[in-house]
């Protein structure tokens, strides 16, 4: 597995840019991930906040 510095520093030496997508439910985490996967692409995924009452970090680690 990558960490994000291994990911930006590698974006940053191929001058390209990596998304990050907010996430809030297993949908959402589901069409992230399969869009990166059939672009070949790497993706951060961001949790807001405020989705935090709704989508507990323990259940977001859990799906990804």
């Amino acid at each position: 597995m990558e960490t994000i510095k291994t990911m930006l520093d590698a974006a940053r030496q191929g001058q390209y840019a990596i998304g990050a997508f907010n996430v809030y439910n297993l949908e959402t985490v589901d069409a992230v991930l399969s869009a990166a996967n059939d672009l070949l692409s790497p993706v951060i995924i961001a949790l807001g906040e405020r989705y935090l009452e709704h989508f507990p970090i323990h259940a977001v680690a859990a799906i990804v």
